[in-house]
């Protein structure tokens, strides 16, 4: 099993229950290939470098996980469907990348504003 992990950048508007909805879809998701979730963190409100979709902030997630190399493909294009189509509203960017090595469930993030 190797690890990953999903960097997710939402609309400052984004409620609670849309955050737990992203939570609960992706722990969904990860079972359904037999993958092992070890964090979901939320960072919070953080300015942006540069606009996007016109936001000057938004609030960054964290999600990490471990998959079988063979179910990451998969995996990652469900994923990327599931915010086209259910969660355009509120992701506006995201990006998965394999770790390497051991993953800590802490990680150092940025001061939220």
């Amino acid at each position: 099993m190797k690890n990953y992990e999903t960097l997710m950048l939402l609309r400052t508007e984004s409620t609670g229950d849309e955050v737990t909805f992203l939570e609960n879809s992706i722990e969904e998701k990860l079972s359904k290939v037999d993958g092992k979730s070890i964090a979901f963190d939320k960072w919070g409100k953080l300015r942006l470098a540069y606009p996007v979709k016109k936001q000057e902030y938004g609030i960054y997630i964290l999600a990490r996980y471990s998959l079988s190399t063979e179910a990451a493909i998969d995996f990652e294009k469900g994923l990327n469907s599931f915010f086209r189509i259910k969660c355009s509203d509120f992701v506006m960017r995201s990006v998965m990348v394999r770790l390497e090595g051991e993953v800590d469930s802490e990680y150092k993030r940025p001061d939220a504003v």
